[in-house]
């Protein structure tokens, strides 16, 4: 399956920029990390089992760190305020940054609605601009070793 700047979902309702229907990625990378037979079925309807919220994520760091926003989000399923959850980070794409698309991403990646279903919290952390296009910097493009192919 071939795809380029896209996060491929199933979920039902109208297509949006970043996605295109018919492959669960969510839920394949779920079952790959987690192991499909201790995934209960997803459900449509993941505000009724928990909240988004916004953190100040630079309080986690010691200095600034280029190309992290100030702001994160995570769910956090209602069940997971009185037990221990698993926590599952999921990393958005270039151009799918809150500052870029709102909370599209969050809402249209398809991790919800498999966090509802099975007491997951899901941490969205969020990079900004690094090269003009809120990429994550996963080929250390700001490494001072970057240019010379030795990049960390």
């Amino acid at each position: 399956m071939k795809y380029d700047h896209l996060w491929p979902n199933d979920l039902p309702g109208e297509k949006v920029p970043f996605f295109n229907y018919g492959y669960d990625t969510a839920g394949a990378s779920l079952s790959k990390v987690l192991g499909a037979e201790n995934l209960k079925p997803r459900v449509f309807d993941w505000e009724t089992y928990g909240e988004i919220h916004k953190f100040y994520q630079q309080e986690f760091t010691e200095q600034k760190v280029n190309g992290l926003s100030k702001w994160g989000y995570y769910y956090l399923p209602y069940v997971c305020e009185q037990k221990s959850c698993k926590l599952h980070v999921v990393m958005h794409g270039c151009y799918a940054s809150a500052e870029d698309v709102g909370q599209t991403f969050l809402q249209k990646a398809g991790f919800l609605e498999w966090a509802a279903a099975n007491d997951l919290i899901i941490l969205y952390p969020q990079s900004t601009t690094v090269d003009k296009e809120d990429c994550w910097d996963f080929y250390a493009k700001t490494s001072k070793d970057y240019y010379n192919n030795k990049g960390e």
